[in-house]
């Protein structure tokens, strides 16, 4: 998913203020779409900024992004 570019190692730690980060987010939502993918610490973070996003995602695609086995 596109998101902003951030340094290396450190990733986007600096762009997410610690006060009020649901703001940047709302932000980077309206820049990027609604899927936004942040670096904290080398770490990838997925950000799901609609309701649209995270039914399709984490509803309708579950057993794809589920690493546990499906019974047969």
């Amino acid at each position: 998913p596109p998101g902003p570019p951030g340094l290396p190692l450190l990733g986007n730690v600096y762009d997410i203020p610690r006060p009020t980060p649901w703001v940047t987010y709302r932000d980077l939502a309206a820049k990027y779409g609604d899927v936004i993918c942040v670096r904290l610490l080398g770490h990838p973070v997925i950000v799901l900024s609609s309701l649209t996003a995270v039914n399709d995602l984490l509803e309708k695609r579950s057993a794809v992004y589920s690493d546990r086995p499906t019974p047969v």
